[in-house]
């Protein structure tokens, strides 16, 4: 097993323990999911670029 393998089967375990059932399963729940993912990078990425001294 590769790493990208384990990495994906820890996530797995980790989602299914805290209550994450991925994929969503209706197209509303994707929705849904997608943009509550994409405002979660954003914030990561505000949050990235105000830590590194440019």
């Amino acid at each position: 097993m590769d790493k990208f393998e384990e990495i994906f089967q820890m996530q797995d375990a980790l989602n299914r323990r805290i209550g994450v059932n991925l994929p969503p399963p209706t197209d509303e729940d994707k929705a849904k999911w997608i943009l509550n993912y994409t405002r979660a990078m954003q914030q990561e990425t505000a949050e990235l670029i105000d830590s590194v001294p440019w």
